[in-house]
């Protein structure tokens, strides 16, 4: 069992002078506390404080030898970005993830220093995030130690792997126990293994019970009486459903991967490490190699209005690099969005890609679930402070329609149309209706399919049994404005389960000749008071993205209602 290491943690860099820590904190918390830089909240303050992010951080501190016998190994949690671990003056781990064990029996002295250094990132995002804000602790253990543990599910049984470190040559027991709800199962595996790094696996045990929380530890004993034991939390996904979710591994990522309806977290590594499972299973996500798998990357969206003119203060600075490289999107996004918004509005060009990333993402999220294969929204990037992906978050707080879109596509039930992707010019044409499931769909549900002009009222409506996969098709005929909303709705008798719009505009229809529509706030609801449709609203306070037609409402907290976005509405 792992205890704290007692230390005072100092911060310094070769233009600053040393800092006191009360606790380990990332660069700009600590320099903020000290005084430094200010870290404000608004954009500008964050470009003016990018120096630091190009800088080499060192977090030192002084401690005595652990108390204990035997071999010592140390655990750090809550590293952020590339690191060097020395222990006085000797490397003792390096690397990029959140969690840091190693041994460092060899390098200690009664008393002793230890440095963590951060190399300045490789590559810069608005939202940098660097430096050590977890905690230090030691475990002591005699001739064998546990430092890896993987569980995985096999059709054979479980398959687990136990990498092991000894002191010297021994005889060694290393006992594995899974339990879950049928019951406790052990092995118990015994050779005379040699010193250093021993990696064992053991097949066929017993089998891990899928959609719920497997307990697997690995115990070792030596010929010496002492012992080591290391336990791992598994949640394999059902194999009947694709696995979906995010590539990364963040706290913040998995929790967002959690509350969306992801059921998997996947690792671009050749191999899903001992802290990726762990952090995984915390969040009760299986932790996958992403494999054959393609990565899906989105289309890159601006950032809101408001935000976005905090960095670059005029229009005119469109045009130079540096707002591109700040807002982590892509000179090509405004490109390509200029050519579909012939006003040139900013508004509307940030309006456009934000309302086109989102239906993206949903479309491709639908098309895997359909053709039954696993979706990985690729980009995620590992810090805390970073946008979770290009895809999803403008800050650590703010969510785009991106990541509403996406937890409405990933319902366990779900029913969609596709519009056919060119129309024809007299506006008549049928679309498909689907419905995807993560289990099946039981008697009594059905697909109601509307379409509704842009002044709320109904043009034809339909309704269908639901099942899995293809449903039947829907004729629409556009009205004279050259747009409608098809809007579907799974239903158990009269109750609505998900609902799904899908707005269709006739060739050459721009999205900003949308007649324009107000929308009200209210103590915790958002309505749409105009006399027309509201076309892709966002409200990030009720989780929802989709259309409002003249009318309707969705129930919003207070604090986030401020944040509702759309492509044709003003608050």
């Amino acid at each position: 069992m792992y205890k704290r290491l007692a230390c005072d943690w100092f911060l310094s860099c070769a233009d600053i002078k040393r800092i006191r820590l009360d606790a380990p904190k990332c660069v700009a918390e600590a320099l903020a506390d000290a005084g430094v830089i200010s870290q404000n909240a608004d954009y500008l303050s964050r470009r003016a404080d990018e120096w630091i992010y190009r800088r080499a951080w060192t977090y030192g501190a002084g401690f005595d030898r652990p108390a204990g016998e035997g071999r010592v190994f140390i655990r750090l949690t809550g590293l952020r970005g590339e690191y060097r671990v020395l222990i006085n003056g000797g490397e003792a781990a390096r690397g990029s993830g959140a969690i840091a064990e190693f041994e460092a029996t060899a390098l200690l002295n009664d008393i002793n220093r230890m440095e963590i250094v951060f190399e300045p990132a490789g590559t810069q995002t608005l939202h940098p995030d660097t430096g050590f804000e977890g905690a230090a602790s030691f475990r002591c253990c005699g001739q064998a130690a546990v430092t890896a543990l993987r569980a995985i599910s096999a059709a054979s049984g479980t398959q687990v792997f136990a990498a092991l470190e000894l002191a010297e040559e021994t005889q060694t027991e290393l006992k594995i126990t899974i339990t879950n709800s049928d019951g406790e199962f052990t092995d118990v595996y015994t050779d005379r293994l040699g010193p250093g790094y021993m990696p064992v696996l053991r097949e066929g045990l017993h089998a891990l019970k899928p959609l719920e929380t497997n307990t697997v530890s690995a115990e070792v004993r030596g010929a010496d009486g002492t012992c080591d034991k290391t336990t791992l939390y598994v949640y394999p996904p059902d194999e009947s459903v694709p696995a979906r979710g995010f590539v990364g591994g963040s706290e913040s990522l998995m929790g967002l991967g959690e509350d969306a309806g992801a059921n998997a977290a996947f690792t671009c590594d050749e191999e899903a490490s001992a802290a990726f499972m762990l952090l995984s299973s915390r969040h009760a996500l299986p932790a996958l190699v992403l494999g054959s798998t393609l990565p899906v990357r989105a289309r890159d969206a601006l950032l809101p209005e408001d935000l976005l003119l905090e960095v670059i203060k005029t229009e005119s600075a469109l045009d130079g690099d540096e707002m591109w490289y700040l807002t982590d999107a892509r000179r090509e996004c405004w490109d390509e969005a200029k050519k579909h918004v012939p006003s040139g509005s900013l508004a509307n060009i940030i309006a456009y890609t934000r309302y086109e990333q989102a239906v993206d993402i949903k479309n491709k999220c639908l098309d895997a679930r359909l053709e039954k294969r696993a979706f990985a929204l690729a980009d995620a990037e590992g810090f805390y402070s970073s946008p979770a992906s290009c895809a999803l978050l403008d800050t650590p707080d703010r969510a785009r329609p991106a990541c509403f879109a996406l937890t409405g596509a990933w319902q366990e039930k779900y029913a969609f149309t596709r519009a056919p992707k060119s129309l024809p010019a007299d506006g008549v044409f049928s679309c498909g209706v689907y419905c995807v499931g993560d289990t099946p769909f039981e008697k009594g549900l059905s697909v109601r399919v509307s379409a509704f002009a842009l002044d709320g009222h109904m043009i034809s409506s339909t309704a269908f049994p639901a099942c899995e996969g293809s449903v039947g098709r829907f004729t629409v005929e556009l009205p004279p404005d050259g747009c409608a909303i098809i809007r579907s709705e799974l239903m158990r008798s009269s109750e609505t389960l998900t609902v799904s719009d899908e707005a269709v505009f006739a060739p050459g229809k721009a999205y900003e000749s949308l007649p324009g529509t107000q929308l009200l706030i209210d103590e915790n609801r958002v309505s749409n008071a105009g006399q027309t449709a509201a076309v892709g609203v966002c409200v990030p306070g009720a989780g929802y993205f989709g259309c409002l037609l003249p009318g309707e409402y969705v129930t919003s907290d207070r604090g986030s209602a401020t944040l509702t976005e759309g492509l044709n509405i003003y608050i």
